[in-house]
């Protein structure tokens, strides 16, 4: 059976006929964590619009290849047939065909999703805001604060209590991936991301009291994100799949998304936004997929875009072999000097990482620390901390 299921998969044949054993051995190997009707689980959903984006125009022999890596760390641990059997089960539920046939093309990814109305008289306000780095009971943005202190003066704990230290109590997001989020907390309370998962607990108790899930709308790039920023009622986060998402802080109602990135040529939101009076300061990952990078502003009352800085002009780089050259992009917290209205940026590695040889000059402004006027984006100053991205600069 195993054979011919396999001969199924790959060449094309009905899933129908291997399903029912299937359905049997992912009761036994898989609910545990995809729940009983694959979507009910802690990992990520088996059915439903995010497998089928993903899963189908994709050949069932790629869908197999993936369902081999499980269990997580274990990998082809299980029966040949096991891996082949729930493949089909899965075909079968999710109403795939075993041989993918042509399908027209896929309209594309909304520009923008309008959502309920905005929020009215929350916080944390411009000035709660700036004055964060004073604050030991609040964690306002990704670093703590505008300057990146990421740092408390706190006394509560000592060199001499600190083995006394346990767990209080613990939330689960729920997704199976690498989380990598930079919790804030506002008012006792504590905002969680994922990568398509936004949460909001009670800090002390870890009880939920609200969770957004988001359904990506366009392919999806660097499946991780590192947090949220708030400001005036609105929760703002990136999405693996390009979005700016716009939450009520309050309640976790879809304020409105915007298509901002790029996702077919690489590009991905994973760091934290900073907000600075209307303007939401952000910029896509994915220096290692060569996309020439930016950093931007977006009005917070609905995402349009207000100003755009590029942080690579590759175009202007000497290219003596004419191939693809970028990078500059950006994943870390950005910081701020509010009176000044000065946003600090990383910038990245310039694209192809390795062979600086093909990208003579210094790649500006890749590997430096930029400096722009926040509500313009004009630059003020940079220092380039490795020229070329190699040993020479240093």
């Amino acid at each position: 059976m195993h054979r011919l299921a396999l001969a199924c998969l790959i060449f094309g044949c009905s899933a129908a006929a291997f399903a029912q054993p299937g359905a049997t051995l992912y009761a036994t190997a898989c609910a545990a964590c995809h729940g009983s009707d694959l979507t009910n689980g802690t990992a990520p959903p088996l059915a439903g619009a995010a497998f089928l984006h993903k899963w189908s125009a994709a050949p069932p022999a790629a869908l197999l290849a993936a369902v081999r890596q499980m269990p997580p760390r274990a990998g082809g641990s299980l029966p040949a047939e096991t891996y082949t059997e729930v493949t089909a089960f899965l075909l079968e539920k999710n109403n795939l065909s075993a041989t993918p046939t042509a399908k027209p093309a896929a309209p594309p990814p909304p520009d923008f999703i309008p959502g309920a109305p905005a929020p009215v008289g929350l916080g944390p306000t411009q000035a709660e805001l700036t004055a964060a780095y004073s604050s030991k009971k609040d964690w306002l943005y990704h670093t703590h604060d505008y300057s990146g202190t990421r740092y408390v003066q706190s006394a509560q704990i000592t060199p001499a209590n600190a083995p006394q230290l346990r767990v209080a109590c613990a939330f689960q997001l729920g997704e199976q991936s690498n989380f990598q989020t930079g919790p804030l907390v506002y008012n006792g309370r504590m905002i969680l991301t994922g990568v398509r998962s936004t949460a909001v607990i009670n800090a002390q108790t870890c009880d939920l009291i609200w969770k957004h899930e988001w359904a990506p709308k366009a392919k999806e790039s660097w499946l991780n994100n590192r947090g949220a920023a708030i400001k005036d009622g609105y929760l703002i986060r990136g999405t693996s799949d390009g979005y700016l998402l716009a939450l009520n802080l309050d309640t976790g109602k879809m304020l409105w998304a915007r298509r901002a990135a790029d996702t077919a040529i690489g590009e991905a939101f994973t760091m934290a936004p900073l907000i600075f009076e209307d303007k939401i300061l952000i910029g896509p990952a994915g220096s290692e997929n060569g996309v020439p990078g930016w950093v931007g502003a977006f009005r917070l009352s609905d995402g349009q875009p207000l100003w755009r800085f590029r942080t690579v002009e590759p175009e202007k780089w000497p290219n003596p072999k004419n191939i693809m050259l970028g990078g500059g992009a950006v994943w870390t917290p950005f910081s701020l000097d509010p009176e000044k209205a000065e946003l600090f940026i990383a910038v990245t590695n310039p694209a192809p990482d390795l062979p600086s040889h093909l990208r003579p000059g210094d790649n500006l402004y890749t590997n430096s620390i930029v400096a722009l006027d926040a509500r313009t984006g004009a630059l003020r100053w940079h220092k380039q901390m490795v020229s070329n991205d190699s040993q020479i600069g240093i």
